[in-house]
């Protein structure tokens, strides 16, 4: 099984987000001003982080895809739903691999293992302080689980899923993306990094 290869290589994994800095990179960011899809539009390193850093306090935070599958739909309540074909991303910087989009310059080594078909989407997240609740915001053709990795974890930071108090440990193999859930930390100004790792339900 899928989860089985990412945990055998969470080592790995860890070391690669530990040492991940995409600064370079055009983001996505949640804006509380304006209240749209995220991914309508991307940011460079210094205007995502002041956006962020503007944001109401629980929620200061910005993304990009690592890998992204071809029929994900990033859907909330807020805003129209979007498919990838009409997301604002840096499609040079990817590599096409049938069903999905990856980010080969940036795995390096693990590339073999993120092009396997059964990870859908790997979100890098960066939050300067807690989330509120809520579900993921994205949809897939078929039913996924998923996987994260965090760097950088606050000593009072908290998981909270459908309201209950979680302990959190990298890897987190609780697969709480479609449930209720949230991060509690104090603001600071430098961000929590996580590794959200959709993919296939194997035994859905």
């Amino acid at each position: 099984m899928i989860v089985d290869k990412i945990i055998e290589n969470k080592d790995k994994v860890q070391n690669f987000l530990d040492n991940l800095n995409c600064d370079a990179d055009k983001w996505f960011v949640f804006n509380c001003a304006t209240g749209d899809n995220p991914t309508l539009r991307k940011f460079s390193h210094r205007m995502s982080y002041r956006i962020m850093n503007n944001n109401t306090e629980t929620f200061k935070c910005r993304f990009l895809y690592l890998k992204i599958k071809k029929d994900m739909i990033v859907t909330c309540d807020n805003y129209e739903s979007i498919k990838v074909d009409d997301m604002d991303i840096e499609n040079e910087k990817y590599n096409d691999i049938g069903d999905s989009y990856l980010r080969k310059d940036l795995f390096g080594e693990l590339g073999d293992l993120f092009s396997d078909d059964k990870i859908y989407t790997v979100h890098y997240i960066e939050a300067l302080g807690g989330v509120d609740p809520h579900r993921d915001p994205w949809l897939y053709n078929s039913k996924y689980k998923n996987i994260i990795f965090y760097d950088n974890l606050p000593e009072d930071a908290k998981l909270k899923i459908n309201g209950d108090d979680i302990l959190i440990n990298s890897p987190q193999n609780t697969n709480f993306g479609n449930d209720i859930h949230s991060y509690q930390f104090k603001t600071r100004p430098f961000p929590l990094k996580i590794l959200h790792i959709d993919y296939e339900d194997e035994l859905r």
